[in-house]
C-alpha cells in the first residue's frame, strides 16, 4: 500500500517541529543572549531599553550599553548586507523588505530576557480598559508593528521567560511571526520571531541615540546623546552602506 498525501505532510510537520526544538537544546543559558523588542519607533524604544534596562536595571553604563535602533522582521534581504531608512533611491527600504523598527541588545541569561520584557511590555500604554498599544499612536504601518525577537523564537528557551514577564504585565496575544507580518496597532498582539531566521540589522549611525519626535518628548540628554560616539569607538555600532535618509 502507498503512503498518503496526509501521511507525508504529518512526516513533514513532525520533522520540522522536531528540528525546530533540537535547535533550541542546543541554546546556551551560558552563552550571551542576543534578542530584540520593537513597539513603534526605535527613538523611543532605545531611549526605554538604555534607562531602565541597561542603565537602572543590568548596571550598564559607556561602552557596555548594548541597546541598537536596528531593523529586523522581513521576508526579503535586500542586495547589500544593510537594510536602510526610508531614503529617496529607495535604497535597500527596510519598511519596502518588510522590516519593523526594533532595538537589539544582547543580555546574560533568562533572568536579564524577563526584566526586558517586562521594560517592553510596561511600555504600551492602554487606551481603555484592556486595550493595549504603542506609545505613539501616530506611528502606523507594518514597520511599527510590535514584535520580539528570541533565540529560537517561540520554541527557544527564553520564550517562557518573556511569556511569564507578559502574564505578570498586560497579557498581551504573543504569536509566532512568520515575517513581513500585519501592524498591531490596537490589536494587542505581539509577534515573536526566531532570530535565527529573523536577525536584526544595525540602522544607521546617524539614527542611533536619537530624539525623538518633538511632539512627543523633549530632546534627551546630551550624556545619552554623546553614547553613539562611545559605541562607535568601540567598535559597537559600525558605518553603514546607506545613502542619506529622511531623517539625518
Amino acid at each position: 500500500m502507498l503512503p498518503t498525501l496526509s501521511f507525508f505532510l504529518v512526516l513533514i510537520l513532525s520533522t520540522n517541529v522536531a528540528a525546530r526544538a533540537a535547535r533550541a537544546d542546543t541554546l546556551s543559558d551560558d552563552e550571551p543572549v542576543h534578542v530584540y523588542f520593537g513597539n513603534g519607533c526605535f527613538f523611543h524604544t532605545q531611549h526605554s531599553f538604555v534607562n531602565q534596562l541597561e542603565k537602572l536595571i543590568l548596571k550598564r553604563s559607556g561602552s557596555d550599553i548594548t541597546a541598537l535602533a536596528a531593523y529586523a522582521g522581513g521576508l526579503d534581504d535586500p542586495s547589500t548586507e544593510d537594510l536602510c531608512y526610508h531614503n529617496a533611491d529607495s535604497y535597500a527600504d527596510y519598511g519596502e523588505l518588510g522590516h519593523a523598527e526594533v532595538v537589539s541588545m544582547t543580555l546574560d541569561d533568562s533572568d536579564s530576557v524577563k526584566e526586558a520584557a517586562k521594560v517592553f511590555f510596561l511600555d504600551f500604554k492602554e487606551l481603555e480598559p484592556g486595550q493595549w498599544t504603542r506609545q505613539d499612536v501616530f506611528d502606523r504601518g507594518t514597520e511599527y508593528r510590535a514584535v520580539i525577537g528570541l533565540p529560537g523564537g517561540v520554541t527557544g528557551p527564553y520564550y517562557s521567560a518573556v511569556s511569564a514577564a507578559n502574564d505578570e504585565v498586560h497579557k498581551l496575544k504573543l504569536m509566532e511571526g512568520s515575517g513581513g507580518d500585519e501592524d498591531t496597532i490596537d490589536t494587542g498582539v505581539v509577534w515573536v520571531y526566531d532570530t535565527a531566521r529573523f536577525p536584526s540589522r544595525q540602522a544607521e549611525v546617524c539614527l542611533q541615540f536619537h530624539d525623538d519626535a518633538p511632539t512627543y518628548s523633549e530632546p534627551y540628554s546630551e550624556r545619552y546623546h554623546e553614547l553613539k560616539d562611545t559605541l562607535l569607538e568601540a567598535g559597537t555600532i559600525t558605518n553603514t552602506t546607506c545613502p542619506v535618509n529622511y531623517i539625518c
